[in-house]
């Protein structure tokens, strides 16, 4: 199924080169599909007469290597062992300060940094600065050579080997009203059976990130046959029997959250869901008509001159009355919802306007307030900004998060599903980014806000957020002497963007090569040829599209 253009065969030791962890670089972001021209890293077995010391290197370095379910790392254990070795139970993503001690005939210990984690499921999450562990290896002879006999289920791998072995893939789960697919990013082995991992995920159901997001599978459903057969492009999902008694919606529903998830990998062109390897059978019901990421207009949002529009070349195209009364408020921050609505933010108070116009707040927010699908407007009031304020159905709801009183939210924005909410805060310990779930009832109404993810960023101040797509949130991020993009996944892998000049504010398009920066002086800024170009547009202000 898979071509490679080249094998590479490399024993991978325990130095290797560290990830910069400050200052602004342009880099790729990830991507779901799995690209075969890739090297495929194919690590040596055990050599003849090798030392402990040089086992537990070897069995090491082979945990780059995860085709054939980690055959060459599983030749440096013994028999038994090798049968009872989990590798898919945690990923370790080591620093650069490592260490191997033969404890007495029998033992052995390696010590490392600890940069990272992947546990089951392909959840990232990033560790502490100076977090180190010690993991116990049980050594044992082999018709005269050294073998494992007992080890951590878990591989052990460099950061620089994790960015190449190591691959992002979105899992799709639902809303309440199934309208909208809700992405989880995972991170599976490139050179392992990402179908069979995201399959497996799909099942499982959502992450503790994600309560409220919803899934078509019965709790108790696991995936029955490993791995998920591919036959001429189908990939043939073998689930448990719990889903027979489901009904034809909900089959349905299942199969195109099995779809969307596999569709971006390579070779699977198609799915069937199956039981005791029996295609399911789809008579009645409906599929669900959710979308995967809501577009928005591909030309940027802003007030010039007067004027409130969209952005075409060097001038202004006027939204129409909507953008007359936005005008007329003299607003200093707006979110606009293509359905006719938008949340704006004045010296005086915050406004919802549509049809009608509302003022929800007397006083100005501490944030560019926004608007979701359900019409409720998102705003911070500077008196206490460490609480989120909603204007939701004609009612005013607070809510707080992990960062405490002392966290000051300096930039929130609804996700275009409107299930998640990225929130950015600034704290007396640095700069905070957090993805949090948002709970709605039947109706689509906001009711709760959980399952809170911190996401890394450096920098010292988190100055403005957006997000970039479905599964990125772009920051701008300041040190003492510059400011930056960062592009932070919400599987927990953060890259940086580069420099634009001086910015102030940021939104987003259709994707990452669509954000836009407005300057301290109003000039408009995209990523373009590696950097960021100003595009030849002044603006008074920059609105969000949601």
């Amino acid at each position: 199924m898979r071509k490679w253009g080249m094998v590479l065969v490399a024993l991978l030791l325990a130095g290797c080169t560290n990830l910069p962890t400050s200052g602004p670089v342009q880099v790729g972001g990830p991507l779901d599909t799995v690209d075969d021209t890739l090297v495929q890293y194919l690590p040596a077995g055990p050599a003849a007469g090798a030392t402990q010391q040089e086992i537990i290197d070897g069995f090491i370095a082979a945990g780059a290597a995860a085709q054939d379910d980690y055959r060459v790392a599983r030749s440096f254990l013994t028999d038994d062992f090798a049968a009872a070795w989990n590798p898919q139970q945690e990923s370790v993503v080591r620093g650069q300060t490592s260490s191997i001690s033969v404890v007495g005939n029998a033992t052995a210990r390696f010590t490392t940094d600890v940069s990272a984690r992947i546990t089951g499921g392909g959840f990232y999450s990033v560790e502490e600065s100076g977090t180190s562990q010690s993991f116990e290896f049980g050594m044992e002879q082999v018709n005269g050579e050294w073998r494992i006999s007992s080890a951590p289920d878990a591989v052990f791998v460099s950061q620089a080997t994790f960015a190449s072995t190591y691959q992002a893939f979105t899992v799709y789960f639902y809303n309440a009203t199934r309208t909208q697919y809700v992405p989880d990013v995972r991170y599976f082995p490139r050179a392992g059976d990402p179908v069979t991992d995201v399959a497996r995920a799909v099942v499982a159901g959502p992450s503790e990130f994600l309560p409220y997001a919803t899934t078509a599978f019965p709790d108790a459903t696991t995936l029955v046959a490993t791995p998920v057969d591919v036959v001429d492009g189908r990939a043939m999902v073998d689930v448990s029997a719990d889903v027979l008694d489901s009904t034809p919606n909900d089959k349905r529903a299942m199969l195109a959250q099995l779809t969307a998830s596999l569709d971006a990998i390579s070779g699977v062109s198609s799915v069937s869901l199956t039981v005791d390897r029996s295609i399911l059978a789809m008579s009645g019901g409906v599929e669900p008509n959710a979308t995967v990421e809501p577009l928005v207009n591909d030309n940027p949002l802003a007030a010039v001159d007067g004027s409130f529009g969209y952005i075409f070349g060097s001038t202004v195209e006027p939204i129409g009355r909507l953008g007359d009364a936005i005008m007329a408020l003299k607003p200093t921050a707006v979110s606009y919802h293509d359905t006719g609505v938008a949340a704006v933010g004045t010296s005086k108070g915050v406004y919802f306007v549509g049809d009608s116009q509302i003022r929800v707040s007397k006083t100005k927010s501490a944030v560019q307030p926004q608007i979701d699908g359900s019409n409720a407007v998102w705003w911070v009031s500077p008196g206490d900004p460490s609480v989120i304020q909603v204007h939701t159905s004609g009612q005013a709801k607070t809510f707080t998060g992990p960062w405490g009183d002392s966290g000051r939210i300096v930039s929130l924005e609804v996700s275009r599903d409107d299930a998640r909410l990225a929130i950015g805060v600034n704290t007396a310990s640095g700069p905070r980014l957090y993805v949090a779930s948002i709970g709605r009832d039947g109706k689509g109404h906001l009711s709760e806000i959980g399952g809170f993810h911190r996401l890394p960023i450096q920098g010292k101040v988190l100055v403005d957020l957006a997000w970039a797509d479905a599964t990125n949130v772009a920051v701008i991020s300041q040190t003492a002497t510059v400011s930056y993009v960062e592009l932070a996944s919400i599987g927990g892998v953060t890259t940086t963007m580069g420099q634009p000049l001086k910015p102030v504010s940021i939104v987003g398009g259709n994707g990452r090569a669509e954000l836009v920066v407005r300057s301290s002086d109003g000039e408009l800024w995209q990523p373009r040829a590696g950097g960021w170009q100003a595009i030849g547009v002044t603006v008074d202000l920059l609105a969000t599209q949601h």
